[in-house]
C-alpha cells in the first residue's frame, strides 16, 4: 500500500495566513532590523559608535542612491557611459571603449548597421543552396541583432532601461495576483521580440531605425572631457552643470556656453587652450566672448555671422534728373555693403570734375551727363572735342556748342574765359543788376584735355609761329580757381589727371570729383 507525498504549501497562502498579510510580514522584518542595529549602535567606545554610525549612513545611503539609479535606469555605479536621456538614446562617451566603433572600421560601411540577409538570384546552384540555408542565415542574423542591441545596453533611453529593470518585479507581481494573464502577457511580448528580430535589419531587413543624432550628443562628449582637463576640474563633477552645448549649432540663437570655476586663473595659455579645443572639437566658425567680471564666470560661443553678400553694380541705370542745378546724378555705386546714387556736388569749394580712363573705357559716354544735365537746368554748354566724333551726339541741339578744330577749340577757350571774367564784373557790388540778372551758367566739357593741350601748343609754336610760353593752361588755371563764382564750371576727360594738363597742384586740386572708368594701370591709378 502506497502512501501519498504531502503536498507542498503555497507559498501565497502562506503569505495570507500570515497576520497583516506581505505588508505586515515585511514591516514586522523591519522592526526587527531595527532594533538589531539600535543594539549594535550602543556597544564598545564612543569613536567606535561613531564610526559605525557613519557606516550605517554610508551604507543606508549607497542603497538608497543605488535603488535611485536602478528605477531610473542610470548607470548602477554613478559612471555614465553615454550621452542616452530618459526619453532619447544617447550617443557614447569618448572614454566607453565597449560602445566605440574598432578602429579598423572607422569610415568604413562596415561601421552602420548590418546589411538584410540576402535573398537575391546569382547562380542556380548558389540559389538553391542560399534558398534551402535562408531560415538559418535569418534566425542567426535575428539572433546577432538581438546580440547587438543588448550590447548596446548603455545607449538606450533611460525610461526603456527602467522598464526592463522593473519589469522582473511586475512580472513576479502578476504572476502572484494573475497568473494567468502574465502568462499571456509574457508569451505576446515574446512573440512581438522574435517578430521584430526577425523583421529587423539584422533579419530580413523589412524595417529600420534610423538614428537621430544631435549635436550635443555628438561633440558636447568631446569638449567637456578636453575642458575639464584645462579647467583642473574632476571626473564627477555633472557636464549638464558646466556646459551646454546646442542640439542643433545651425539654429537661430545658438550658442556654447562654459562656465568657469572661480577659482580657475584662466591664463593666456589656458584660454587658447580652450579656444583650440572649440575650434578642433567644434565644426564651424565661432566668436567666443569671456566674461570673469560679473557674478557668474563663463565663456560663450556664438556662430560667426555670415559674411554679407558684396553687392553687384546692375549692367545699365536709367539717367534721372536730380531736381537740383548742382547736383548731378551719374548712375549707381558701391558704399560699404550697399549700392547708393552716385552724385557730384557742384557747389563746393572745388566745383569742377572730371573722368579719366583709357581710350575706349567709356569716359565720352560719361560726358553726356553733364551735358545733358545742364541744358536741363538751363546752363550754356560748350563742348571742346579735338576727336571730332567723341560727343557726336550732343550736335544740333540748342544751347549746346561742339568745337572740333584746335583754332575751334582755343577760341571757344578764350571766349568761356572771357565770359567767366564778364559774369564776374556784373557781379559786382556797382554793376548793373538788370545786367546781373541776364547772368546764365556755363559749363565747358573738355574730352581729352591732353590731347587739347598738346594740339593748342603745337598750334601756337608751328601754326602762328607765337613767342614765348602759350597762355592755354593759364587760362584753363584762372577758370579752375574763380570758375565757382560766376557758375563758369569745367568738366574734363583725360587719360590721368597729371599735373602737366592742368598747370599745377592748386590748379589741378579744383576737380573735386574724380571719376576713374574702366581698367587702370597702377600709375594712372596712384596719379
Amino acid at each position: 500500500m502506497q502512501t501519498a507525498l504531502p503536498e507542498l504549501p503555497d507559498v501565497r497562502e502562506l503569505l495570507h495566513d500570515v497576520p497583516g498579510g506581505a505588508l505586515g510580514l515585511g514591516g514586522g522584518g523591519l522592526f526587527a532590523v531595527m532594533i538589531v542595529l539600535a543594539v549594535l549602535a550602543n556597544q564598545g567606545t564612543p569613536a567606535e559608535r561613531a564610526e559605525f554610525n557613519r557606516s550605517i549612513e554610508r551604507f543606508f545611503g549607497n542603497v538608497a542612491a543605488g535603488i535611485g539609479r536602478y528605477v531610473s535606469g542610470r548607470e548602477l555605479n554613478g559612471t555614465p557611459r553615454s550621452e542616452a536621456t530618459w526619453w532619447r538614446a544617447g550617443a557614447p562617451l569618448p572614454d566607453d571603449q565597449k560602445t566605440e566603433t574598432p578602429v579598423a572600421e572607422l569610415g568604413s560601411a562596415s561601421s552602420s548597421s548590418s546589411p538584410p540577409v540576402p535573398l537575391g538570384k546569382t547562380g542556380p546552384a548558389r540559389r538553391i543552396v542560399r534558398a534551402l540555408t535562408a531560415p538559418v542565415r535569418v534566425l542567426w542574423g535575428a539572433l546577432r541583432g538581438l546580440g547587438r542591441v543588448l550590447a548596446a545596453w548603455h545607449r538606450w533611453p533611460r525610461a526603456a532601461r527602467s522598464a526592463v529593470r522593473l519589469s522582473p518585479f511586475l512580472v513576479a507581481y502578476g504572476w502572484w495576483r494573475a497568473p494567468a494573464v502574465t502568462e499571456l502577457v509574457l508569451i505576446a511580448v515574446a512573440g512581438a521580440v522574435i517578430v521584430a528580430a526577425l523583421t529587423s535589419p539584422a533579419g530580413l531587413g523589412w524595417w529600420r531605425v534610423s538614428p537621430v543624432w544631435t549635436d550635443r550628443q555628438i561633440y558636447g562628449p568631446g569638449v567637456w572631457v578636453a575642458v575639464r582637463q584645462i579647467l583642473r576640474m574632476e571626473e564627477t563633477e555633472p557636464r549638464e552643470r558646466w556646459l551646454s552645448v546646442p542640439d542643433d549649432m545651425t539654429a537661430d540663437g545658438a550658442r556654447i556656453v562654459l562656465r568657469l570655476p572661480a577659482k580657475w586663473m584662466g591664463g593666456p595659455e589656458a584660454v587658447a587652450a580652450i579656444e583650440r579645443v572649440i575650434e578642433e572639437r567644434v565644426p564651424g566658425e565661432w566668436v567666443s566672448r569671456w566674461e570673469r567680471t560679473t557674478k557668474e564666470h563663463f565663456a560663450e560661443w556664438t556662430p560667426k555671422p555670415a559674411p554679407t553678400p558684396k553687392p553687384v553694380l546692375p549692367d545699365y541705370v536709367p539717367w534721372r534728373s536730380t531736381g537740383d542745378p548742382f547736383r548731378v546724378f551719374i548712375g549707381r555705386a558701391i558704399e560699404g555693403d550697399s549700392i547708393v546714387d552716385a552724385v557730384i556736388e557742384t557747389q563746393t569749394a572745388t566745383p569742377h570734375w572730371g573722368v579719366a580712363g583709357d581710350t575706349g573705357s567709356g569716359k565720352s559716354t560719361v560726358l553726356y551727363i553733364p551735358v545733358v544735365h545742364g541744358r536741363q537746368n538751363g546752363e550754356l554748354i560748350d563742348i571742346l572735342d579735338t576727336k571730332r566724333n567723341s560727343l557726336k551726339e550732343a550736335e544740333g541741339f540748342s544751347g549746346v556748342r561742339v568745337h572740333k578744330t584746335t583754332r575751334e577749340c582755343i577760341a571757344a577757350f578764350a571766349e568761356f574765359l572771357a565770359s567767366m571774367m564778364a559774369a564776374e564784373a556784373a557781379a559786382e557790388k556797382d554793376a548793373d543788376p538788370q545786367l546781373r540778372s541776364q547772368l546764365v551758367s556755363r559749363t565747358l566739357v573738355v574730352d581729352e584735355l591732353p590731347t587739347l593741350i598738346k594740339l593748342a601748343y603745337s598750334w601756337w609754336r608751328y601754326g602762328i609761329k607765337g613767342k614765348g610760353t602759350p597762355p592755354f593752361l593759364d587760362w584753363l588755371a584762372i577758370i579752375l580757381l574763380q570758375g565757382r563764382s560766376s557758375n563758369h564750371r569745367v568738366v574734363v576727360g583725360t587719360q590721368q589727371f597729371a599735373n602737366a594738363f592742368f598747370g599745377g597742384t592748386m590748379e589741378r586740386a579744383q576737380i573735386g570729383t574724380r571719376i576713374a572708368v574702366g581698367q587702370q594701370d597702377r600709375v594712372s591709378w596712384s596719379v
